[in-house]
């Protein structure tokens, strides 16, 4: 294990991981058709707030096993934290478990078959030293047993998890990759990530990871990088639109949200939200309380954001991100890159669901919309249902948990190729393609 020098150089006076930095401040049809997305822009959500931690804690680390969120470690003034904390969405409330035997803080959890794995971090009580250290945990016994060390020790990593293997990426500025099989209970090398950080996020998208944000020697940066493991590259990405170290990240519906962190100068709110599929960014709906080191996962399509450090010391703050869960079109309408194919003039029924009554006050301001677009070929499917209409409308059945938005086109479409648009009060944006005869 290697010492590092803790201290945070920038607006707090907390000890976290060193680093020094300076204060310098729609896709066409062509592009959207080869991806099997209905999804356009990520939402921007709403917050509130849930009950807090017993344990104030940053630099912790958040799983997720079968709904339950687990807190495990970090750091308050004390030093590294070895307690354990579940939450229960469903009731609201904490409960503590086995305390890990490893006290760290700024380590990296995994989930793999239902057993939470802890890897690397700080051991602040014992020599402020990078650890290697691996500790897995049962729920099902309320046990940990330690298993194969990482080869590298490092903290201030980021850990994903694709296909039952483990990735512990970069921390302490090393570009070094190392993935953990735990079928075997071995450590192997991979290819490295090119730019070295501490404290960035990760998040693992349709089987692709990504690495953003952290610092670098002299700055923090907003470079993201994803690695495929079927082909052990590394391709860079749309940068972060804001630069920042100690953010946390999770996955909802496909979209990877980046949530608080800090640069030199401030710590942060700045929830930012990234569509792979288009390689973009865009804002989200803010976190309520600024934090830096915080923790980060989701559980049942609701991102929680847990812990962390800003100018009141270190947090047990629990806040909770949600969006309209839309779960896509329902026939009569075929979702993207399928190619609709209905008489010019016709009311089309246009059926999906928000998984429960959100109200009928659901569409942002300009939207349903639709565009003109070139038509580009593709898989086509005619409408079998029409229906009789003078005007569009919106209606919600509970039966069915289904609305209904009754889209009445113009007989002047005729020949022509165009993108409905549904964009939704939380920032979401979900479309279908449609040609006239």
């Amino acid at each position: 294990m290697k010492s590092i020098a803790l201290g945070w150089r920038a607006v707090l006076s907390l000890p976290v991981v060193v680093f020094v930095i300076s204060c310098d401040q729609s896709p066409t049809w062509s592009d959207r058709a080869p991806v099997p997305s209905f999804s356009i822009a990520a939402g921007s959500g709403t917050w509130t707030t849930k009950t807090p931690m017993s344990t104030g804690r940053g630099k912790g680390a958040v799983g997720e096993i079968d709904g339950i969120l687990y807190a495990v470690g970090g750091y308050d003034n004390g030093g590294a934290l070895a307690t354990v904390e579940a939450y229960d969405p469903a009731t609201n409330m904490w409960t503590t478990k086995a305390p890990i035997p490893t006290p760290r803080a700024a380590l990296g959890v995994g989930v793999i078959n239902g057993i939470l794995y802890a890897v690397g971090g700080y051991e602040l009580l014992a020599g402020n030293v990078s650890s290697a250290t691996v500790e897995a945990y049962d729920p099902t016994t309320n046990t940990w047993t330690t298993k194969a060390p990482m080869l590298t020790p490092r903290g201030a990593l980021g850990v994903g998890v694709i296909n039952g293997i483990l990735y512990a990426v970069s921390g302490d500025n090393l570009t070094t990759v190392e993935a953990y099989d735990p079928a075997t209970n071995t450590w192997t090398t991979k290819r490295s990530v090119s730019v070295g950080r501490s404290s960035p996020a990760v998040g693992v998208v349709d089987g692709i990871l990504y690495v953003m944000g952290g610092s670098v020697p002299g700055s923090v940066t907003a470079t993201v990088e994803a690695y495929d493991p079927t082909t052990n590259l590394w391709t860079m990405k749309a940068s972060m639109p804001t630069p920042r170290v100690a953010l946390g990240a999770g996955v909802i519906n496909g979209i990877l949200y980046a949530a608080g962190g800090a640069d030199c100068c401030q710590v942060f709110y700045t929830v930012e939200a990234y569509h792979p599929a288009i390689d973009t960014w865009t804002t989200a709906t803010p976190v309520p309380t600024n934090r830096s080191d915080l923790g980060v996962a989701a559980a049942n399509g609701t991102l929680y954001a847990v812990g962390g450090i800003n100018q009141s010391g270190t947090l047990p703050t629990v806040e909770a991100f949600t969006l309209f869960a839309f779960t896509g079109f329902f026939q009569p309408v075929d979702n993207p890159p399928i190619v609709n194919s209905t008489k010019a003039g016709s009311a089309i029924p246009v059926k999906f669901s928000l998984n429960g009554n959100q109200g009928l006050a659901i569409f942002a301001p300009g939207y349903p919309g639709s565009q003109n677009q070139a038509c580009s070929g593709g898989v086509t499917d005619a409408i079998e249902q029409t229906v009789t209409a003078n005007a569009s409308g919106l209606t919600y059945d509970p039966v069915s948990d289904q609305y209904t938005y009754v889209w009445k086109t113009s007989k002047s479409w005729a020949g022509t190729c165009r993108v409905l648009s549904l964009g939704f009060t939380d920032g979401s944006i979900y479309q279908a393609l449609f040609s006239f005869n």
